[in-house]
């Protein structure tokens, strides 16, 4: 059945497999969801990897302990290896991309809103319980 699929996580690979194949990466960024667990922000405090917030404007501020960040990281800081633990708490997804970080925050930003018919909406995109259940039935008409 079809929605047994949609619903059914991917068995997740070991985490020493995991972090291997995440380091062996260039240019690796994890789009991390603070709303998802208090742990996140004060992880993201304690790293030297660069995290960009995709709020731009009041929410930046006001909202910076439940904001989604893009982290740059760097493959031998532990923030890649604590994430990495957490892989099926639903923290976050992962990218890769040549772009700039820049352009991909840009990018990311441009996809935080939705138009529904009751109107504009955060779309939490970067959560993979919201992704997984999109990507199937997204339409692109």
């Amino acid at each position: 059945m079809l929605s047994d699929t949609i619903t059914r996580s991917p068995p997740v690979p070991p985490g020493d497999t995991l972090l291997r194949f995440f380091r062996s990466l260039d240019h690796l960024y994890v789009l991390i969801d603070t709303a998802r667990d208090s742990r996140i922000i004060s992880l993201l405090k304690s790293t030297t990897c660069k995290a960009h917030t995709l709020f731009s404007d009041h929410r930046a501020e006001t909202l910076a302990d439940y904001a989604p960040y893009l982290v740059e990281i760097l493959p031998d800081e532990p923030f890649l290896e604590q994430v990495v633990t957490h892989w099926g708490d639903s923290w976050g997804i992962y990218a890769t991309s040549d772009a700039t970080v820049e352009r991909l925050v840009e990018y990311f930003r441009s996809l935080l809103w939705a138009e529904t018919p009751d109107g504009r909406m955060l779309f939490r995109f970067y959560d993979p319980r919201v992704l997984h259940r999109f990507l199937p039935a997204y339409n692109p008409e």
